[in-house]
């Protein structure tokens, strides 16, 4: 955690300044590589060095990185909430910090420079080039499927983008797509809970009821008072005519 925690700053910047490969989840990846742990901590020590050795003549560089890096602490990954590695959502108040030296800055690094007058044309051009790359990314995010399958195609081992998308078919009625996907999950992370939930609810909408007693069986363990669960093994167990055992569980 203490790994990622370092990978995770540095890579906020990284998705800020060139937000390709953007995703709705990012795994949790079981390794790091050393390199990318070293060159993140080496990197926020410089920029930490800099900031402090500047900070009295540029006050800004103070109030943006300490504010990027204090507003971020919450949520970086010591205290692990969910599955997810980072998400960009944590960074929207965090990268003011970012934008205050962005905006304090510039000026006072253009201001010995006689080019300086182009500067409107090239913000101009900037904003063009960003608004037509947002256009060609928008089809990424139009709906639940082409998010999920967007994280699946720019990120490795995503089991919650291979669940979301499973949900997608399991809704139009594609059973056979959706089984595939949940177990996919399944194969990425074993004790998965909702791939084994929704894995059994298509086994009994396919008519298999002792695979999803089975399957759901094996969620029950995982989370025991789950009441989805619960129900849908009771329907599972009814439909095999195991009327007591149904009546147990709805109970």
């Amino acid at each position: 955690r203490i790994e990622n925690t370092f990978i995770s700053y540095a890579m906020y910047l990284v998705k800020m300044l060139w937000p390709v490969d953007l995703a709705i989840f990012y795994p949790y990846p079981a390794v790091r590589p050393f390199w990318q742990v070293v060159l993140s901590v080496l990197f926020l020590a410089a920029v930490t060095g800099f900031v402090c050795l500047k900070g009295r003549r540029y006050c800004y560089l103070i109030t943006g990185w300490f504010w990027y890096g204090i507003t971020l602490f919450p949520v970086i990954g010591i205290v692990q909430v969910g599955f997810q590695a980072m998400a960009n959502r944590y960074a929207y108040i965090s990268l003011i910090g970012i934008f205050i030296i962005v905006i304090w800055g510039v000026p006072d690094l253009v201001q010995a420079f006689y080019a300086r007058r182009y500067l409107p044309a090239v913000s101009v051009m900037v904003i063009l080039a960003f608004t037509f790359c947002t256009k060609l990314a928008l089809p990424n995010w139009k709906n639940s499927e082409a998010a999920f399958r967007h994280a699946i195609n720019v990120t490795k081992n995503n089991h919650i983008a291979e669940v979301g998308i499973g949900n997608v078919w399991l809704g139009r009625g594609d059973l056979t797509k959706a089984r595939s996907h949940y177990l996919e999950s399944l194969r990425i992370k074993p004790d998965h809970t909702a791939a084994m939930t929704n894995l059994g609810i298509v086994y009994m909408k396919q008519g298999l009821f002792e695979d999803a007693i089975a399957q759901l069986g094996k969620a029950l363990e995982a989370n025991p008072t789950d009441v989805k669960i619960l129900n849908s093994i009771g329907v599972a167990l009814a439909c095999t005519g195991r009327y007591e055992e149904a009546i147990d569980r709805f109970r």
